[in-house]
């Protein structure tokens, strides 16, 4: 695969991504911006070929394409159907189910589910067991990195 060819300071980033320790914390918040700047790129980037070919594909019925990767293997592009997901023009599925003259425990289940951290961390400010429990079910996750101007 091609380096990634963008420098800062004149340094490449791949150098700063492979050794940060070896650099300041500027030259390495830099390299986290790029990379993030990057990251979106190439996201854009694959939408794009992957709704051309999709559309190609398509239209002559196919779903397969060989081709020669980069490391110059024979590979195949496979189109794949979707994954089923609810109809989303069914704004109420229950009254939908009955509407049919079934009930909706014939094709789901229902289960409980625990409130939003945004929710309950009103909750828990009135203390007692309540703010303890909610204590020991939300827990805090890792942490990330933002960058700002």
């Amino acid at each position: 695969m091609n380096e990634l060819q963008t420098t800062i300071q004149g340094m490449s980033i791949q150098e700063i991504c492979t050794r940060p320790d070896q650099y300041p914390d500027e030259v390495v918040a830099a390299a986290f911006d790029a990379l993030k700047e990057i990251k979106s790129q190439i996201r854009d980037y694959e939408v794009n070929i992957s709704g051309n070919m999709i559309r190609r594909m398509r239209e002559d019925n196919a779903t397969k394409i060989p081709f020669v990767g980069v490391d110059g293997e024979r590979k195949f592009l496979t189109l794949k159907k979707g994954a089923m997901k609810v109809n989303p023009a069914i704004r109420n599925i229950e009254e939908y189910i009955n509407q049919a003259g079934l009930t909706p425990e014939m094709i789901g289940d229902y289960k409980y589910t625990l409130f939003s951290w945004g929710k309950l961390k009103e909750s828990r400010k009135m203390g007692g067991d309540l703010q303890l429990i909610i204590d020991e079910i939300y827990i805090e996750g890792t942490p990330s990195l933002t960058v700002t101007e």
